[in-house]
């Protein structure tokens, strides 16, 4: 191109958008161009506009994760709580729980009275900002940079990508459906700017929003001044002074903006503008832990399989090992000649690099899998990693060899069984007996700092029946000692009887009425932790003493 032909193209440009000023630097004029002005015209100098900054905001996160987490139905309120000034307030909850008043700051009392039904549990704040990172990595699935807004936010840098999904809007639509699949809700915006798109996906008046930048400053104009991250304190300030959205806020002069409420809030608005540069720290993906092997032809001979596979998981462990990680969660794929894949997979109680170990799981598996007319390859991948530290050796055996043994017996007992066939007793916070323990699935070995409530102070059974049995009871007065007891079909002689212990139920469960329990010596010996209901003066056996 000439120097004549640019000082032309220039000069177009200029004339262009000194006649469309809404245009700006956003790329090609569409009104000269369907006014017959020449088609170069439609090539501009300038960058073109680009709003492929994403902001998710994960409106439930911490409440989310809980249901996800516990499997609690869609109908229970979720209430989660933390120590705050000596007492427990609410840190997050459910939508079922905001429409019934709860709110965040408010004491897990006063919640507590608003939805009886709720399920509360101290929030586990790091353990989340873990699981944000995890899904951080996730969407690395969808787009190239990632980033972590904690505690309920991601930034995702889309620029580049929108030739893949045709559009913004469908790039939107994807990361939707990607995290309803995870059972997770979202507010989602794209903006030129990270802050505008912050703004927007918090306080903006729609689910998915789209601004480009002709219309930033009107869009954002509309929108409190907290949309902008500055400090509370100074939003309180300037709603005194009737400055309370950041169209507002744009109208005031600069100079006496920074001077009376500093520096910051011209930052922030200049972030969200784009006339000044917001960074941000993407997660990095973490490389696949995976192998391949393929064969020369298709085989259906099981020894032969097990050697590619061992072969596979030792190049795994080989992986794990420079990376001083432990495999939790074990993929391996055998690939048939004739039938579609055929997905194994391998859940370990303690991080393993032990590839012996996992190889004898996955033959448990395979001895009752139909293989059709040959396997032609096998592919293997660690899903689910974990840090391990490397431990010395010793002529003594020390606990993380118990440990290991312990692991190991589990892995087998759940690759035998059924994986939710092992479980373990674990700790309920509540006082009536038959809700203070559950059996969980062995998900894990270390147990450390999972308890959730202290065991019992008074005496109980050794074996406590897990529903209570009614019973007939005979009383030497109407209010007096109890005589005989029904144990077995018969009527069995007291000998001597311990008690009453008062056991109230749960107030906001009102179906559940108080418990007078006794502890009794039959004649036989034996002795049974019986009660009578409060309201109803029916008797119950509930446990005995080995």
């Amino acid at each position: 191109m000439s120097a004549a032909e640019s000082r032309s193209l220039r000069r177009a440009g200029r004339s262009c958008r000194q006649r469309h000023p809404m245009n700006g630097p956003g790329g090609s004029c569409v009104h000269c161009a369907s006014a017959g002005e020449p088609l170069r015209v439609r090539r501009c100098w300038w960058s073109v506009d680009m709003t492929g900054l994403l902001y998710v905001y994960l409106t439930r996160w911490d409440a989310d994760l809980v249901r996800r987490q516990r499997q609690i139905s869609p109908t229970r309120a979720i209430v989660l709580a933390q120590a705050e000034r000596q007492r427990d307030v609410v840190a997050a909850c459910c939508d079922l729980a905001d429409g019934a008043g709860v709110h965040r700051g408010m004491t897990v009392a006063h919640a507590r009275a608003l939805v009886p039904e709720a399920h509360i549990e101290p929030i586990d704040r790091a353990l989340h900002d873990r699981l944000l990172r995890r899904l951080a990595r996730r969407m690395h699935r969808l787009v190239p940079i990632v980033a972590m807004d904690a505690p309920d936010g991601l930034l995702l840098d889309a620029r580049g990508c929108e030739g893949i999904y045709g559009s913004i809007g469908q790039l939107i639509s994807s990361v939707r459906t990607h995290l309803q699949a995870m059972g997770l809700r979202a507010r989602i915006a794209a903006a030129p700017t990270w802050a505008a798109a912050r703004a927007l996906a918090r306080f903006g008046p729609c689910d998915e929003s789209v601004t480009t930048a002709p219309v930033l400053r009107r869009t954002l104009s509309t929108l409190p001044v907290e949309a902008l991250g500055v400090d509370p304190d100074i939003v309180r300030r300037l709603a005194r002074v009737g400055v309370v959205n950041i169209g507002q806020l744009m109208a005031l002069p600069r100079t006496s903006l920074g001077a009376r409420y500093g520096p910051d809030v011209l930052l922030r608005l200049d972030q969200a503008l784009g006339d000044a540069i917001e960074t941000i720290e993407p997660v990095h993906a973490h490389e696949p832990i995976e192998a391949e092997r393929m064969l020369e032809g298709p085989t259906d001979r099981l020894d032969d399989i097990m050697l590619v596979v061992r072969d596979v998981l030792e190049t795994l462990t080989a992986q794990l090992h420079r990376r001083s990680l432990g495999g939790r969660w074990w993929e391996i794929t055998l690939v048939r000649s004739d039938l579609d894949p055929l997905v194994l997979m391998i859940h370990t109680s303690r991080p393993s690099r032990d590839a012996a170990h996992v190889c004898a799981l996955f033959r448990h598996r395979l001895d009752r899998l139909p293989l059709g007319f040959g396997v032609e390859g096998v592919r293997g991948r660690v899903r689910i990693t974990a840090r391990t530290r490397d431990e010395q050796q010793s002529a003594w055996e020390r606990e993380h060899v118990k440990q290991a043994r312990i692991g190991t017996l589990i892995d087998t007992m759940k690759a035998r069984l059924g994986y939710g066939c092992v479980r373990r007793p674990a700790l309920r916070g509540s006082h009536i007996p038959e809700r203070a323990q559950v059996y969980e699935r062995v998900d894990r070995l270390d147990t450390r700092g999972r308890a959730e409530a202290p065991l019992p102070a008074g005496d109980r059974p050794s074996i406590l029946l897990r529903r209570p049995i009614p019973t007939d009871v005979s009383l030497l007065l109407p209010d007096g000692p109890i005589a005989q007891v029904r144990l077995e079909g018969r009527m069995v002689r007291v000998v001597r009887c311990i008690g009453p212990e008062r056991i109230e139920g749960e107030w906001w469960r009102a179906s559940m009425p108080g418990r007078d329990y006794f502890k009794v010596q039959a004649e036989d010996g034996r002795w049974v932790w019986i009660f009578r209901q409060v309201q109803t003066a029916q008797w119950f056996t509930h446990g005995q003493w080995g």
